[in-house]
């Protein structure tokens, strides 16, 4: 809960500045994490065994694992990804008509142990690996530019992170709102 009580600190003193807030839903968030999921693990495996030439023992286990689970994907299910991630992108880029960027917390959860695979947060025991990307993993999958900037730490000292995210083609446009938040958060904490 860290995380998100900084978020909301830091949308009160964009707000504070003058900037305009809109509670939007990002659609399909789940589908996208899913198609993102098929279509990273697939292109990592044909990359990467090409450049390890079947040598998986030049990774750590956990790429390894990575590795074997995207050569289980079909091209049948890697092509379906694909046309979905299609009508996935158009239907993201609606959001844009009512904003100009997206703020997100960067992560769902502060920084943690590298060993650790699950942690409880609020007394529900998550995976750290979906937890860390969840966030990030549809912007990935849209090929649209976000940007993390600092937030702040958390209650024990963690630092924490806010996503900004901004439509194709509007990059220029988010760094300047990134450089200003970060400028804010700078002289606010």
């Amino acid at each position: 809960h860290d995380v998100r009580e900084m978020f909301e600190q830091g949308l009160k003193k964009m707000e504070a500045k003058g900037a305009e807030l809109v509670d939007i839903h990002v659609p399909d968030v789940e589908k996208a994490v899913r198609c993102r999921t098929v279509i990273g693990f697939a292109e990592s495996s044909a990359y990467h065994l090409g450049v390890c030439k079947g040598n998986l023992a030049v990774y750590g286990e956990d790429v390894k694992q990575r590795i074997v689970a995207g050569l289980s994907i079909t091209a049948v299910g890697y092509l379906t990804a694909l046309r979905a991630r299609k009508k996935l992108v158009a239907k993201f880029r609606q959001v844009f008509n009512q904003v100009d960027v997206l703020a997100t917390p960067t992560t769902t959860i502060t920084a943690h142990r590298i060993d650790e695979q699950e942690i409880d947060v609020d007394g529900k025991i998550i995976n750290v690996r979906a937890a860390t990307l969840r966030n990030t993993e549809p912007f990935n999958l849209y090929g649209v530019p976000s940007i993390s900037i600092p937030m702040g730490f958390s209650s024990k000292g963690l630092p924490t992170g806010l996503q900004l995210v901004a439509d194709f083609g509007e990059d220029f446009k988010l760094l300047s709102i990134a450089y200003g938040v970060e400028k804010l958060f700078k002289t606010s904490s």
